[in-house]
């Protein structure tokens, strides 16, 4: 062929340009809507600072266990060692000096401190999530160019530090920690209160006693039920109190109202009654 084509060019028949395959229409795209694209953008970053701040939220949970875990620890070793301090003869300073020997090893294999200081894992964690929810909140509400070199003037503008103590006991006694938040509450600001006139005052008794008295109702239910599975107080506190729970917005009854029942017809099914 390639002979018969050299001898005669009018047998060459030059080869096909290589077609692209025929392309489906596209059919055209509706305009965007800069509201619908606004709102859309705004819903998303709504609901990465909902993540954000569900995340914030359990690893302060898990801190917060580790934390109040070390602190009862520590205080069981100082009890246990305070104990056999106790129970030494007066005149055997051998005995003594073995038991302060014990302890500070004991006390410093334990290392409480540094389980909870800010560079152990949990509390890492925690500040690293609640970085990420400084991040979120940026985008929800951006900041505006006079705010980006403000500063706080303290003595300008004053942090009211009773305020921030009530703020501090309150979490103590929400959480359960009415010991530890009885001690911090009639605290006398130690040495900052010989050098700062400002520094944080002791709580007043009957103050003390209001904060803690709705805290103290509700852990006691919360103890009744886990201890002897007796929900007669959660019933009779959602009586006094249901109504200050209802979604003020969608009037919706309390949703651990729906769970009380769901829990009394599951009892009732497996016939475990109180169990």
């Amino acid at each position: 062929y390639i002979a018969a084509m050299a001898a005669d060019p009018d047998l060459y028949v030059p080869a096909e340009e290589p077609r692209e395959p025929p392309q489906p229409e596209v059919p055209p795209q509706p305009a965007t809507d800069p509201a619908e694209e606004e709102k859309r953008r705004r819903e998303a970053d709504y609901a990465l600072l909902k993540k954000e701040i569900d995340r914030v939220e359990r690893k302060c949970r898990d801190y917060e266990a580790t934390a109040m875990g070390t602190i009862d620890e520590a205080i069981a070793t100082l009890e246990q060692y305070k104990n056999k301090v106790m129970e030494c003869d007066e005149d055997d300073e051998e005995a003594l000096e073995n038991v302060v020997k014990e302890f500070e090893k004991v006390w410093s294999e334990a290392n409480y401190p540094s389980r909870v200081a800010p560079e152990a894992k949990p509390a890492k964690d925690m500040l690293a999530c609640v970085g990420k929810l400084g991040k979120a909140i940026d985008k929800v509400c951006p900041k505006e160019e006079s705010w980006e070199n403000a500063t706080w003037d303290l003595k300008e503008h004053p942090i009211d530090r009773d305020a921030l103590k009530e703020v501090i006991v309150n979490h103590l006694y929400r959480v359960g920690r009415f010991d530890i938040g009885d001690l911090y509450a009639e605290s006398e600001g130690g040495e900052l209160a010989d050098v700062d006139e400002n520094a944080p005052k002791p709580i007043p008794p009957e103050q003390r006693e209001a904060m803690k008295a709705p805290f103290v109702e509700m852990w006691n239910v919360t103890w009744q039920i886990e201890r002897e599975g007796d929900l007669s107080g959660l019933k009779t506190w959602l009586e006094r109190n249901g109504d200050a729970l209802v979604n003020k917005y969608t009037g919706a009854p309390p949703r651990v109202e729906f769970l009380l029942r769901k829990l009394e017809y599951v009892r009732m099914l497996t016939g475990r009654g109180g169990d």
